[in-house]
C-alpha cells in the first residue's frame, strides 16, 4: 500500500504528508495550550510549524537534486516518519531551529562534490553550522563534516581551511549585533514583551 503510494512523484502525496504534519504537530502540542493565551507564543509555535515543513520540503529538494533518489516521495516520508519518532521536538523551539540551520549545512556540502565555487559553499555550511550551534551547542560537531568534505574534495587549497574560522568570525558578529538589536525590540514594544515572556 505505502509502496504504490510513494513509488511515484505525485502531488497528492505532498499534499499526504503535509497534512499529517500539521495534525502531528497540533497533536502534539495539545498537552500544553499556554503558548495560546499570548501572542508571542502563536507566533512562535506558527514560526516552528513553517521551519518543520520548510525542513521537509528541503529535505526531498536536496535528494532529488543531488540524484539520491529516483522518481520517488520516499525522502519526504521517511522525514516525515523520523520526526514523529521523536515527539519532543515539536514543543522544542531551538531543537527545530537548529535541525533546520543544520539541513541547510548539509545542502551545501552535498553540492560542494560538483567542485563549483567550493569556498562559497564551505562558507555558507561553516556559518549554517554555527547559526544551528547558537540554538543547540553540540551541533558544533556537525563542524567535523565540513573539515572531512573539504579532505575528500578541496584539501589540496590551503585557504578552504581557513574558511570555517572566517565563518566564525562573521557569526559571531552577527550574533552580537542581532542580540543588541533583539534585545532592544524586547524591551521597547508589546510584541517584544510578549515574546520575552514566553522564551525567557
Amino acid at each position: 500500500m505505502i509502496t504504490s503510494i510513494f513509488s511515484k512523484s505525485r502531488p497528492f502525496n505532498y499534499i499526504l504528508v503535509t497534512v499529517l504534519m500539521v495534525c502531528f504537530f497540533f497533536v502534539s502540542e495539545t498537552h500544553d495550550t499556554a503558548w495560546t493565551n499570548s501572542s508571542g507564543g502563536i507566533i512562535i509555535k506558527t514560526g516552528c510549524l513553517l521551519l518543520l515543513l520548510f525542513a521537509l520540503f528541503l529535505t526531498n529538494f536536496v535528494t532529488k537534486r543531488n540524484g539520491m533518489s529516483k522518481d520517488s516521495t520516499y525522502p519526504f516520508l521517511f522525514y516525515f516518519v523520523f520526526l514523529v519518532f521523536f515527539p519532543g521536538l515539536f514543543s522544542d523551539p531551538s531543537l527545530i531551529a537548529a535541525n533546520f540551520f543544520v539541513l541547510l549545512a548539509l545542502r551545501r556540502l552535498i553540492s560542494l562534490q560538483s567542485l563549483i565555487t567550493p569556498k562559497e559553499k564551505i562558507f555558507d555550511a561553516s556559518l549554517w553550522i554555527f547559526a544551528a550551534a547558537l540554538f543547540k551547542f553540540w551541533c558544533i560537531l556537525y563542524l567535523l563534516i565540513v573539515f572531512i568534505s573539504i579532505i575528500f574534495h578541496v584539501s589540496r587549497d590551503y585557504r578552504n581551511w581557513v574558511i570555517p574560522f572566517i565563518a566564525l568570525l562573521s557569526a559571531g558578529t552577527i550574533f552580537v549585533l542581532c542580540s543588541l538589536l533583539f534585545r532592544t525590540a524586547l524591551d521597547r514594544t508589546p510584541l517584544g514583551r510578549g515574546l520575552r515572556r514566553y522564551l525567557l
